[in-house]
């Protein structure tokens, strides 16, 4: 049996309806103005069966209903539209998801590992802040493999848009320093509903979201730690082995010879004294290894570092009757860096200088302004370190910066060298963002040129 509607009769339908709730409006308002009067003139009927203090109870519960019921009685109307009223004023709360959105783009900024959004044909989409700090800027627009230079890296993209599952690698990125990643990548599942995400950009849609997940500093420990004990096994074993052999010499033969005691208690103090400054060298090389992905932030003032490494050096330099001429143009920019780094780069410059040049020679520091570093492309600071001694040969001069390399071994061993101070020079430089560059020749001496990038 089929019932047909017209428009007249859903009007009617519609008026019954809203005298219906009239009605249950009314009786709601007629029962309260009931309960209203009730109540008082129970309160008062109890009370009046006692003594005279009962009539002033009365009197008070009295005053203090009347606008409670005047209320009640008389304003319930005016208060349930009032009601509606100011209901209909208050603007709608945002929604959860317009919230979300909102926060979105900040909360992606924020996280620590690169992510970047590519769609079908490699094309990046999105980035967030990791991403363009470790790849640069203008990634947008670009296929993804001309910032990520990595074949393994373009090959696990496109398997995981070819069979639309996740997949993860382990890659090195040499950014100024080697630096190691975890990628995955991650597809994006098709969006048929767009209703339901409306928030997805239809770009997308087939693409891959791409995690840059940062392990240099676990994977540089741990090379550290087998670095160390090589290294240690094997420059400490010389030391260590004269070391035992002058002790077993002054328990026996040398037992009773002052001369002999005296002479080879110098020589195991300088023993003992190469092998702590050694293993001071072998920690700093490694701390220093283990922060060099991470450019430092600080701001460093050329003139005061200069000026206290050549007073921590002056009496060394008087010595060989050496001196220290510093000279730093008058608008001498700040050095992007941490202090203490940059110091211990010039102290080892001026003390390999003090040590390998010419007996009442002068060293001189000296300071230039350059456009552009080669490395960046940004504005920096030259300094040359220069020294009149022996030439070195130009085809040793790459090598300089070896772990424990020396040009002259013996007389290296002898000054106390330990053959790290070049190499420490060299991984500061490279943390701050510099170059490091070695001349050797009779006219010049030997020159050694430290670029840095300025703080501004």
């Amino acid at each position: 049996m089929e019932v047909s509607q017209s428009p007249d009769m859903k009007v009617v339908i519609s008026d019954e309806i809203g005298e219906s709730v009239e009605m249950a409006t009314d009786r709601r308002l007629t029962s309260n103005r009931v309960i209203a009067a009730i109540i008082p003139a129970s309160v008062a009927f109890i009370l009046y069966q006692g003594d005279i203090l009962a009539t002033w109870i009365i009197a008070l519960i009295a005053l203090g209903s009347v606008p409670s019921i005047v209320r009640l009685v008389l304003g319930s109307e005016e208060t349930i539209d009032e009601a509606a009223a100011n209901t209909a004023e208050v603007s709608p709360v945002p929604t959860a998801r317009g919230k979300l959105d909102s926060v979105a783009p900040a909360i992606i900024d924020s996280l620590p590992d690169a992510l970047l959004a590519v769609d079908q044909d490699l094309t990046v989409m999105e980035t967030n802040k990791a991403a363009r700090h470790l790849l640069g800027e203008g990634l947008r627009g670009r296929n993804i493999g001309l910032s990520l230079r990595r074949p393994a890296a373009l090959e696990a993209i496109e398997d995981a848009l070819q069979k639309d599952e996740t997949v993860s690698l382990e890659l090195s990125l040499l950014t100024p320093g080697e630096q190691f990643f975890i990628m995955q990548v991650i597809p994006l599942t098709l969006i048929s509903d767009r209703e339901a995400h409306p928030a997805v950009n239809s770009d997308l849609v087939g693409g891959a979201v791409v995690i840059l997940h940062d392990i240099t500093t676990q994977r540089r420990s741990e090379q550290m730690r087998a670095d160390f004990v090589t290294n240690a096994s094997h420059e400490l074993r010389t030391p260590l082995a004269s070391l035992v052999g002058f002790i077993e010499t002054l328990q026996t033969a040398a037992a009773e010879d002052a001369e002999a005691r005296t002479r080879f208690l110098d020589i195991m103090a300088r023993e003992s004294g190469r092998m702590s400054r050694l293993i001071d060298d072998l920690l700093s090389l490694s701390r220093i290894e283990l922060d060099e992905h991470i450019q430092p932030e600080g701001v460093v003032l050329m003139d005061q570092v200069l000026k206290s490494v050549a007073e921590a050096l002056e009496q060394r330099a008087l010595n060989h009757q050496m001196s220290i001429e510093i000279t730093l143009p008058n608008d001498s920019p700040a050095i992007r860096g941490d202090t203490d780094q940059i110091t211990q780069v010039f102290q080892n410059l001026v003390d390999n200088a003090i040590k390998y040049g010419a007996e009442g020679s002068v060293i001189e520091v000296k300071g230039r302004a350059i456009a552009r570093l080669s490395e960046t492309g940004l504005p920096g600071l030259a300094i040359d370190v220069i020294n009149q001694g022996d030439v070195i040969p130009a085809t040793l001069l790459p090598r300089l910066t070896d772990r424990f390399y020396r040009v002259d071994s013996a007389r290296s061993r002898t000054l106390g060298s330990t053959g790290l101070g070049l190499a420490i020079v060299k991984h500061i430089v490279s943390r701050h963002r510099g170059t490091l560059a070695f001349k050797s020749d009779s006219e010049t001496g030997t020159k050694v040129t430290v670029s840095l990038p300025t703080a501004s």
